[in-house]
């Protein structure tokens, strides 16, 4: 039989043991703020590529503000390992996925 949960679960064990191996969770308390942080960059960063055209600029607008805010608290650390392993990977898969669609921009 099915069971989605069982799916769930195990991806997000793989999630999670992949999120353990970046040495920034190191710097993470018993709080996980970290963790939050990163959790919340990544959705809104895969967000941005897949909302619609009209809330693009909002979208983007508030990641920026966010990522530019993380510099100050959780610290610049974090700041550089949120551009690097989420912004820049982003960034990467809209220019190709422009080059695909003829009407993109």
């Amino acid at each position: 039989e099915y069971d989605s949960d069982d799916e769930e679960e195990e991806e997000d064990d793989g999630r999670e043991r992949k999120m353990s191996n970046y040495p920034v969770f190191s710097m993470d308390d018993n709080t996980g703020v970290i963790r939050v942080w990163f959790l919340l960059l990544e959705g809104l960063t895969g967000s941005v590529t897949t909302c619609p055209k009209t809330y693009q600029p909002q979208t983007l607008e508030l990641l920026f503000k966010l990522l530019r805010s993380v510099a100050e608290v959780p610290g610049p650390q974090f700041a550089v390992f949120a551009v690097t392993h989420l912004l820049l990977p982003m960034l990467q898969s809209w220019v190709r996925r422009s080059h695909h669609v003829p009407d993109f921009w």
